[in-house]
């Protein structure tokens, strides 16, 4: 277990939802394949992939262009959960569990953007704000919103 991250050999669910917190909030773990998940508390009605800002106190808000103005980390909710229920955000890695949730035809590899829209993702640009290390692995087409395969790298604006 030498030079692993701390919280490496700790076995946990990244799609779980718990209603009492099993590890502090905040806490970091990764899987096998270096993805980072912070366990954090939800303040509203999440689904799983939303685009979230991680603001004080581990609280997770849908992401939308004034919170992400704020300068609050960027992750993706690893799984649906009501307010005041737990669940992990990840941050890094492939995403998990569907990527994140982006607006219709959204291209991949280039730029992305907060949306008007609370929880999602764009790579339209009018009147939004640019989210760095944030990329599309692949394009979203039709019109309706749909989860993206994604990565993340420590996404913020």
């Amino acid at each position: 277990m030498a030079g692993k991250p701390m919280g490496w050999a700790i076995p946990f669910a990244y799609d779980a939802v718990e209603v009492a917190a099993n590890r502090a909030v905040g806490f970091p773990v990764w899987d096998d394949e270096s993805d980072h998940f912070i366990m954090a508390k939800g303040v509203a009605s999440l689904a799983s992939g939303d685009a979230v800002t991680i603001e004080a106190a581990f609280a997770l808000v849908r992401a939308t262009k004034a919170q992400i103005d704020k300068l609050y980390s960027v992750g993706a909710a690893r799984a649906g959960a009501v307010a005041a229920e737990f669940c992990f955000v990840q941050v890094y890695g492939l995403g998990k569990g569907g990527g994140i949730k982006t607006l219709a035809s959204a291209a991949a590899e280039v730029a992305i953007y907060s949306s008007a829209t609370a929880g999602s993702v764009d790579d339209d640009a009018t009147a939004q704000t640019k989210i760095l290390r944030l990329f599309l692995t692949t394009a979203t087409g039709g019109s309706a919103a749909v989860n993206a395969a994604t990565h993340l790298m420590y996404p913020s604006a």
